[in-house]
């Protein structure tokens, strides 16, 4: 899915996130690896208004009785503001009806 995302017409970027959370399942031999392949992504920068539109959600979905973690919440933030899809594996995870999600694996619209 990457490479097709890649090599279609579609821009492709990371966070700071998205790289913590893949760094944080490779191993010292893959990493140089994965740095590479990452290098081809464009890297989005979170800033102060991201940061209260995550925790704004936060605050409104623990109050519905469903909490999220922080990391989810600036995801979505950030998807929000840069008029971007989230992919991810955990829709669930992301309740927010103004957010675009699309499940790793899952066709491109």
């Amino acid at each position: 899915m990457v490479d097709h995302l890649l090599q279609g017409p579609h821009d492709v970027a990371v966070n700071a996130i998205t790289l913590s959370e893949v760094h944080s399942g490779v191993n010292d031999v893959d990493r140089p690896k994965v740095d590479h392949s990452l290098s081809a992504f464009e890297h989005w920068t979170l800033g102060p208004d991201i940061a209260r539109m995550a925790g704004q959600f936060r605050w409104h979905y623990r109050r519905l009785g469903r909490p999220l973690t922080i990391p989810d919440v600036l995801m979505a933030a950030h998807a929000i503001e840069m008029g971007a899809t989230l992919v991810t594996d955990g829709i669930r995870d992301f309740p927010m009806p103004e957010l675009s999600l699309l499940r790793s694996g899952d066709p491109l619209p």
